[in-house]
């Protein structure tokens, strides 16, 4: 959120920022908003580093002292947010990922899902 705020774009994300019409309107003849041009390259920016924000996140996370059921839950709460901007995760790299994160306790686990003939 902090870089969001350094380069001014929070608006973009708690709707403060509302999207400007597609066209303007001077002496009854519509012509193409600038600002509405502006907007949209600005919520791309926005929308593209969220992505990158929760895909890192999301390569990144760890079990550690939290409880199984927790860790998937951050997971999936994840992996629900990429889905609804458009950006589903893949079971193997939900799987991979989950895998990863679970830490040395869980080395025999993962190591027979990793190696299982049939998929999850």
């Amino acid at each position: 959120m902090h870089l969001l705020q350094a380069n001014n774009l929070e608006g973009y994300v708690n709707k403060d920022t509302p999207c400007p019409s597609k066209t303007t309107s001077s002496s009854d003849v519509a012509q193409p908003n600038l600002a509405y041009k502006f907007w949209c390259r600005q919520d791309n920016h926005v929308s593209h580093a969220r992505i990158i924000s929760l895909k890192e996140r999301l390569s990144s996370i760890t079990k550690g002292m939290s409880s199984v059921h927790d860790y998937l839950r951050n997971i999936c709460s994840i992996v629900d947010e990429l889905a609804l901007i458009g950006h589903p995760v893949d079971d193997i790299d939900l799987v991979i990922a989950a895998l990863n994160g679970l830490g040395p306790t869980f080395r025999e686990f993962s190591a027979s899902i990793r190696t299982r003939d049939s998929p999850l």
